[in-house]
């Protein structure tokens, strides 16, 4: 059943956006109307994609879900369909529960959905959340094998530690961070308050300026003269890298670009395959077959840096060849993962091997993130300290001047 993208305002007056299934749009329009949404704006989720990037609604992340929180609400909806509780049932018990209105509101419209007779996967899928394609996936698995309670829990585990993961990641680059906020600060300080309090001076007894006061001020005047249009251009770069971050061409070129600096890398394919390692585990322990999870996986990481090698890997497995083969090829998999997916197959225990394998791929990413963490932050702090060294010294330059000037 095609999904259709709304635009709408409820009773209230609140705007209500998000996707809904439907085998029409009169369908659509009727259902919405039923739960008292005006809609303005519908257009099939085709016709949205045909629209050029720069044509395209931009949601700045509003309509996304972090990892924790994702893992909150699996781990709720397994615990409920454990107790055995109809799908209805469950979804207004976790409304009730979800602290997050977002959550409750994307609920809300999971709820209307069941009642209009969408299956469960179909109607959390168009809820109006911006869900991760593997979430749903997962979902339909679940639905399908009739083990969503089981599925939901190793949701929850995947996204719980992707949450960590991230977390370490966000912990390793905060120290640079603020390196440079402070560099950056005492800057501002410099040309905005120490430089200018030092011209006086100088001009009072008729003497020239010193270099790097004048370099400072020079700073200070242009600034001072364009700052409008330099905050304007700011903002425009900001909002087109938001909206060039909708276009595929530009995500993939960034994405290769990063590839250049080989720790980023090291660290892109570590936790890129240990994704695709916990998610084909998963989809096998479900019950999908290998080549139908390789599919899974090539739409969900078709913009990664495996993206071609799990295409090879569909193909081969269709005509009845070893996926094996095609990750041997590529030496940028970890070994770890080549080893394991080779044995797995041989042994058919490939669901029960990977789990290990994608536990040591997540600490060697995380270790190589923080490798590079250790290596950046002398680097940057070896630079600032240079920059600030010279400003410092630049300074009582000045004020062993002013002592020459005064005397």
């Amino acid at each position: 059943m095609p999904f259709f993208s709304f635009k709408g305002v409820d009773a209230a007056g609140s705007d209500e956006n998000g996707e809904v299934a439907g085998a029409s749009e009169a369908e659509v329009l009727g259902a919405l109307k039923a739960r008292g949404i005006t809609v303005y704006e519908l257009c099939s989720q085709s016709e949205e994609k045909q629209k050029p990037w720069y044509l395209r609604d931009l949601d700045f992340g509003r309509t996304g879900i972090s990892a924790a929180a994702l893992a909150d609400l699996s781990e709720l909806l397994s615990a409920l369909f454990r107790a055995q509780l109809p799908a209805l049932e469950v979804v207004r018990v976790a409304q009730r529960s979800a602290s997050i209105p977002a959550v409750r509101k994307h609920l809300s419209n999971v709820e209307y959905a069941l009642q209009e007779g969408s299956g469960f996967s179909d109607a959390f899928s168009s809820g109006g959340l911006k869900l991760p394609p593997l979430f749903c996936a997962f979902l339909k698995v679940g639905e399908a094998s009739n083990e969503l309670a089981i599925t939901l829990a190793d949701v929850a585990t995947f996204y719980r530690a992707q949450s960590e993961f991230k977390s370490g990641v966000f912990a390793a680059l905060i120290y640079p961070a603020i390196l440079i906020i402070a560099a950056t600060g005492l800057l501002g300080m410099v040309v905005f308050f120490l430089a200018p309090s030092l011209v006086p001076v100088f001009e009072s007894n008729n003497v020239d300026l010193p270099g790097s006061i004048s370099a400072l001020m020079a700073v200070n005047e242009f600034l001072a003269a364009y700052w409008l249009p330099i905050l304007i251009v700011s903002i425009g770069l900001i909002l087109g890298g938001v909206a060039g971050s909708q276009s595929g061409t530009f995500k993939s070129n960034l994405q290769h670009l990063s590839l250049i600096i080989r720790p980023i890398r090291n660290y892109r394919y570590l936790s890129e395959t240990a994704q695709i390692a916990r998610s084909l585990s998963l989809l096998l322990s479900a019950g999908v077959p290998l080549g139908e999870a390789f599919e899974e996986l090539e739409g969900i990481f078709k913009s990664g840096p495996l993206s071609r090698c799990l295409s090879d890997a569909v193909q081969y497995v269709k005509h009845g060849g070893n996926a094996s083969d095609v990750f041997e090829k590529d030496v940028n998999i970890p070994v770890i993962f080549r080893e394991v997916f080779k044995i797995g197959v041989e042994m058919n225990q490939l669901p029960d091997l990977l789990p290990a394998a994608t536990q040591t791929m997540e600490h060697l990413a995380k270790r190589s993130l923080e490798n590079f963490s250790v290596l950046l932050t002398p680097v940057i702090t070896l630079v600032l300290g240079a920059g600030i060294g010279y400003l410092v010294y630049s300074m009582m330059g000045a004020i062993l001047d002013i002592n020459d000037v005064a005397f």
